[in-house]
């Protein structure tokens, strides 16, 4: 299973993006990695923990 290469991001599905060798669910992960790999995720996917603020559901 692939996970987002953002380290703030845990989407594990449509990681179909690739930039440096390294696998994304969305542009605005391969490009904010890229620039403030700090800040929080920025995919706003709904499967991603990080959207919803680490919360279940």
């Amino acid at each position: 299973m692939m996970v987002c290469g953002h380290p703030a991001c845990r989407c594990t599905s449509d990681v179909g993006i690739e930039r440096n060798g390294r696998n994304y669910c969305s542009e605005h992960c391969a490009q904010q990695e890229g620039d403030d790999p700090l800040a929080p995720c920025p995919c706003g996917h709904a499967g991603c923990s990080a959207a919803a603020g680490g919360a279940a559901g």
